[in-house]
């Protein structure tokens, strides 16, 4: 008796002693870290960058001042560093602080004395929609003291002044949506910001202009491809392929420029407006995507200009290479200009060969040569209605399974039987359309539409699996009545 006294107090001792050391983990809530343990940030609403690329946080208009509050622990002892655009422009907890108008590298740092964490994220500030804004011309941001210049843009007709760094320049402007001006002179060479200020003495921040004694560009322009595409909301993507091509031979670099040569057409309604982007629709230089994809009015014949960075380059290797996406223009040319006369030659020797220079349908993928199996069911019976929030999801977690235990492979058809009217498309868990990859690429469907059907290709399985969950059916006005895939053998 007294032995099983002993042995029953033993096991309350261990399970106290167990309960106690349930409380020191990380992941109970009351846990309470000491001043010398290694600090965390809890906040779970701040975005986690993918392949070196700053995740877009937030977006707000330039009246705004970008505010947060960081959680962390421990507190006690912690010293904690905000900086934007590498300098330090706060401490503490909080942020609160105007931004110019741009995207801002933002980045919090923790630490305690027994180390260091921390998150670095973007914020976007954007003009109002009746503030001038510059366009970003390479040749328009590298000038030399003394001499004339113009600068490019929109809602420039009350602009009276430009100022480069603290330095005034006067400046007129022309009908054809541009400033005149004369860069002072005596100026030293460097980078400087770049302002616009209104009648009202308003300044507006404009991004950088570049001050050389001798701004020789030595430019190659390539033309890659010219026709006529007319956009209403698809993607122009001949060189998709290529461009990634283009890449992984280290022709196309940071510092390319890349120019799509456009005109307004007709559109839904007034929208007219693209951008150079990812095949995913991101925009090439900033990543961001939807509405907040920076799109530029196309109000005549123009250029939209863009300088890849070390973003662009990223997106092209994992996101299908390079598009020009939008609505209601027309675009006639494309080209790659580079002061790097070897790369571009590259370029230029590989469309001699036939490579590129052919123009496809867009989004059209070869006909897989397999044999397929019988059609079968794999799910039957009646959806809600669809509409832009809510999607089909009801083969999701088959399609992932299969396509991951190879049971689907590239070349098998599947089909969502429909009912109904409106628009719609197979795509991923993102609704990325599951063979073009692009978001918002739907087709019309009408009381004679008996189905929506895909060709798997190996896009497709990747799109459908990596960092998604499987296929599903997305758009407004029908309902999903039965699914079924013929298996590739």
């Amino acid at each position: 008796m007294k032995f099983k006294n002993i042995l029953t107090a033993g096991l309350l001792s261990l399970g106290i002693a167990a309960g106690l050391m349930s409380c020191s983990s990380d992941e109970d809530p009351f846990f309470t870290a000491s001043p010398s343990d290694s600090p965390r940030i809890l906040n779970t609403d701040i975005p986690q960058g993918k392949n070196g690329v700053a995740e877009k946080f937030t977006t707000i208009d330039r009246t705004q001042n970008f505010t947060y509050e960081l959680i962390v622990t421990p507190v006690e002892g912690a010293t904690i560093e905000w900086f934007v655009d590498d300098e330090k422009v706060a401490e503490g907890l909080t942020i609160d602080t105007p931004l110019e108008i741009g995207i801002h590298t933002i980045k919090v740092v923790v630490t305690t004395s027994g180390g260091e964490t921390s998150r670095t994220f973007s914020v976007t500030v954007q003009p109002l929609a009746t503030d001038p804004v510059l366009v970003n011309k390479a040749k328009e941001r590298l000038v030399k003291p003394g001499d004339e210049a113009v600068l490019h843009g929109t809602n420039l007709e009350n602009v009276v002044k430009i100022l480069i760094g603290e330095t005034a320049a006067e400046c007129v402007y022309n009908e054809d949506g541009y400033l005149s001006y004369t860069v002072p002179a005596g100026m030293a060479e460097g980078v400087y910001k770049l302002y616009v200020v209104d009648k009202d003495g308003s300044s507006f921040a404009c991004g950088e202009i570049e001050l050389s004694e001798n701004p020789v560009f030595n430019e190659i322009e390539v033309e890659v491809w010219s026709g006529e595409f007319i956009a209403s909301w698809s993607a122009w993507d001949v060189i998709a392929a290529k461009s990634k091509e283009w890449v992984d031979k280290g022709y196309l670099t940071s510092g390319v420029i890349v120019r799509a040569y456009v005109e307004p057409a007709q559109g839904d309604g007034d929208s007219h407006k693209g951008c150079v982007a990812s095949a995913w629709w991101r925009n090439i230089v900033t990543g961001h995507h939807d509405d907040e994809r920076e799109d530029e009015q196309i109000t005549g014949s123009q250029v939209l200009e863009y300088e890849l960075n070390e973003t662009s380059i990223e997106l092209i290797k994992t996101q299908d290479g390079l598009a020009v996406v939008g609505n209601g223009f027309k675009l006639t040319k494309f080209t790659f200009a580079s002061t790097n006369q070897e790369a571009m030659e590259a370029i230029e020797a590989d469309l001699e060969k036939g490579k590129s220079n052919q123009d496809p349908e867009p989004n059209q993928d070869p006909e897989p040569n397999v044999t397929l199996g019988e059609e079968t069911e794999i799910w039957s019976g009646e959806s809600a209605v669809l509409s832009w929030g809510q999607s089909f999801d009801g083969v999701k977690e088959y399609t992932y399974d299969k396509i991951n235990d190879g049971t689907i492979k590239a070349g098998s058809v599947i089909r969502f039987y429909v009912e109904g009217e409106g628009q719609g498309c197979i795509t991923n868990t993102d609704w990325f359309n599951i063979l073009s990859g692009v978001k918002d690429d739907n087709t019309d469907i009408t009381s004679t539409t008996e189905y929506l059907e895909a060709a798997l290709t190996d896009e497709s399985l990747k799109l459908a699996t990596e960092n998604n969950w499987g296929i599903i059916a997305v758009g407004d006005g029908y309902k999903v009545t039965k699914v079924t895939i013929q298996l590739a053998k």
